[in-house]
């Protein structure tokens, strides 16, 4: 019987972003405003811009779609992270 070890997409960053949820928790206020400020680099906008173009042309080394899988789950952990922390600062006391 053949077995997968293709993972669910997102489960990495899924887990990381639980890990750094604190549970029910609020998150404090100075990290929620710090998390809101974060982004990728100009650099790594560019990069992930061209593997993103060239993806669609099936035109990626097996190292480069590794890199551009990377790029996304690394897009959904910031993304969960900011989604928290605008949750926190919406109800954080003024």
């Amino acid at each position: 019987m053949a077995t997968s070890t293709t993972r669910p997409a997102g489960n990495e960053a899924t887990i990381l972003g639980r890990l750094l949820s604190r549970g029910d928790d609020p998150m404090p206020v100075d990290l929620a405003r710090y998390i809101t400020t974060l982004d990728f680099t100009g650099e790594d906008r560019a990069r992930m811009d061209d593997l993103a173009a060239r993806n669609r042309e099936d035109a990626l080394s097996p190292e480069e779609r590794a890199e551009l899988e990377d790029f996304a789950r690394a897009g959904t952990v910031l993304a969960i992270l900011q989604s928290k922390a605008r949750r926190a600062l919406a109800g954080a006391r003024p």
